[in-house]
C-alpha cells in the first residue's frame, strides 16, 4: 500500500529536461516561471483530487489487488524459505482466504470496510496538505523544465485535448486495464518475496548485528530508556529474563 501511495505521489512527475533550468543549479526560481508552473499543478491536481482518488479509484484498486493476494496459495508465499518441500506440499495449494473463512466468517467484509476505512483517512490527510503537495510539485516543475517548455506545457493544458489529460492523467492507474495488468503480476511478486528476502540478507550479512538488551552498555541501556519512557531498571530486568 506505501508502494502504491508513493506512486500517486509521484505520477504527476516529469523526467528532467536535457537542458536544466537555472532554478536546478541552485539559483532562485524565476518568479515567473513559478507562477505558471503552479498553475499547471493546479490544472492536474485541483482542489479535493486526492481524496476523491483514495475513496474512489484508489480503494476500488486496493480492493481488487488484495483479494487476488488473499487468493495466492500460502505455498507461494513461503517457497525458497526454510520451511522443509515436505511440509509445503502439506499445505496443498491452501490459500490465506481458505484459513481466514475458517477463523473468521466476516473476514471478506471486514476487509473490504477496513480498506475503505483506510483510504478514506489517507485521502483526508493528503487533502491537509495538498497545497503543500502542489507547491513541491510546482517546484519539481520549475526544477526540471525551462521557462519556455513549462509555457508550452501549460498552452497544452489549456488546449481540449490536454484539459482531458490533465483531468485524467491522476486517476490513469486506476483504469481497469492497468488493474488487471497488476493484478496479473501480483502472483509473481508474491513468489518472488522469499528469494528477495534472501538476497537481502545476503547483502546485509557483512553488517554488524544488531545489538539485544543484553548487549547494552547501562549508558546505551539508560539512553534507550529515556526514549522509551520507561525505567532503565525494567530493561536490565528483561536482560536477566
Amino acid at each position: 500500500m506505501k508502494t502504491m501511495l508513493l506512486a500517486i505521489l509521484l505520477c504527476v512527475g516529469a523526467p528532467a529536461s536535457a537542458q536544466a533550468p537555472a532554478s536546478a543549479q541552485g539559483v532562485p526560481a524565476n518568479s515567473t516561471a513559478l507562477a505558471l508552473a503552479r498553475g499547471v499543478v493546479l490544472k492536474i491536481v485541483p482542489d479535493g483530487t486526492y481524496r476523491k482518488l483514495m475513496q474512489g479509484p484508489m480503494d476500488q484498486m486496493m480492493g481488487s489487488m488484495t483479494k487476488q493476494m488473499l487468493n495466492v496459495p500460502i505455498q507461494r508465499f513461503l517457497a525458497g524459505t526454510s520451511v522443509p518441500p515436505d511440509q509445503l506440499a502439506k499445505l496443498n495449494n491452501v490459500s490465506m482466504r481458505d484459513v481466514m473463512t475458517i477463523l473468521d466468517p466476516a473476514f471478506d467484509e471486514r476487509t473490504r470496510i477496513a480498506m475503505s476505512a483506510m483510504m478514506a483517512t489517507m485521502g483526508d490527510v493528503l487533502a491537509k496538505y495538498e497545497p503543500q503537495l502542489r507547491e513541491g510539485m510546482a517546484q519539481a516543475y520549475v526544477h526540471n523544465f525551462a521557462l519556455q517548455q513549462l509555457a508550452e506545457i501549460d498552452h497544452f493544458f489549456s488546449t481540449p485535448t490536454g484539459t482531458a489529460y490533465a483531468q485524467r492523467m491522476m486517476g490513469l492507474m486506476s483504469d481497469p486495464a492497468v488493474k488487471a495488468s497488476m493484478e496479473e503480476m501480483m502472483p509473481a511478486l508474491i513468489q518472488a518475496i522469499p528469494a528477495a528476502a534472501q538476497k537481502a540478507e545476503a547483502a546485509t550479512a557483512s553488517l554488524p548485528k544488531a545489538k539485544k538488551i543484553e548487549d547494552l552498555s547501562d549508558a546505551d541501556r539508560a539512553k534507550l530508556a529515556k526514549l522509551l519512557g520507561v525505567d532503565p531498571a525494567e530493561l536490565k530486568k528483561a536482560k536477566t529474563q
